[in-house]
């Protein structure tokens, strides 16, 4: 425990945890349509996964919190953590101060996750293959080590305080993974779909050209301000227009991910053999598509 270290005002009911690069974001978009929910406007605030912001950034981190409203509930996400044990640890941090927390844990195929991981690390330029990317940096497996990554929560916080979903199911019925977590955090169910489905992520290749057509424009000042005050809709479509333009289609071209290679695949797969069954006899589920 951190001994010494006072915090007062509004904390986090809840914390989405992860893992990255499995629905988070758009978990996390679901539950800002709920009007008994309140979340930041910013996402992966990573306020315990840092030193720097833990130690000196506790009235930054309370502000976040100082619009909530009265019967309302406050909570954050960062993927970051459940990246141990490339991050501090977490789960004590939170503990020391939430004890009384909940917990949403968000997970997909560990192999997805882990290609999927390294593709948003190449968004501004593939540097190096996946088989490398393995080999120099075990952050990307580790994260998909999910009971390794649940483990270090369960020193502290009992099994009835997590919600445990997965992506595949997030995307099939949004409504339904919001009814369980509106059941999880105590809350009146919410109809979150009468605005429509949550946009994906800008992709690997968008992002890409983004930053290098639209990024350089939106640092000088003017440019930028303007592009943070239109409505996202017309943001899209202005990258729309640049994308299809004959600088879009020549830097797009230029953004080559190499493919998830069939033997690494299977490479994985044997990796993750053990712990995934070490996941499926603690949730008490069965999942037969991660075998594959």
């Amino acid at each position: 425990m951190v001994e010494g270290k006072t915090i007062t005002g509004r904390l986090p009911d809840f914390f989405v945890l992860g893992a990255a690069k499995s629905g988070t974001s758009a978990l996390f978009r679901y539950m800002e349509r709920h009007p008994a929910i309140s979340i930041p406007e910013i996402k992966e605030t990573e306020y315990y996964s840092k030193d720097s912001l833990y130690a000196k950034q506790k009235d930054w981190y309370l502000s976040l919190y100082s619009e909530v409203g009265e019967g309302q509930l406050c909570g954050e996400a960062s993927t970051t953590y459940t990246r141990w044990p490339h991050t501090p640890d977490v789960a004590e941090r939170i503990f020391d101060d939430v004890p009384e927390a909940r917990m949403i844990y968000i997970m997909r195929h560990p192999v997805e996750r882990t290609y999927s991981h390294f593709v948003h690390h190449t968004r501004t330029g593939v540097t190096r293959t996946f088989e490398e990317a393995l080999d120099q940096d075990d952050i990307y497996v580790d994260c998909s080590m999910y009971m390794k990554q649940i483990e270090r929560y369960l020193r502290f916080y009992p099994r009835e305080r997590f919600l445990f979903l997965f992506q595949t199911d997030l995307k099939k019925d949004p409504q339904a993974i919001m009814d369980r977590v509106s059941a999880h955090l105590g809350i009146d169910r919410e109809d979150v779909m009468a605005e429509g489905p949550i946009a994906r992520n800008v992709s690997g290749s968008d992002h890409f050209v983004r930053s290098r057509t639209t990024g350089k424009l939106r640092k000088i000042k003017p440019i930028g301000w303007l592009a943070d005050t239109l409505p996202e809709r017309w943001r899209s479509a202005a990258f729309g227009l640049v994308k299809k333009s004959p600088i879009g289609r020549r830097l797009e071209s230029g953004y080559k991910v190499p493919p998830l290679n069939q033997d690494t695949r299977k490479r994985l797969l044997d990796l993750f053999a053990e712990p995934n069954r070490q996941l499926e006899e603690f949730l008490g589920v069965e999942l037969p598509s991660w075998s594959v």
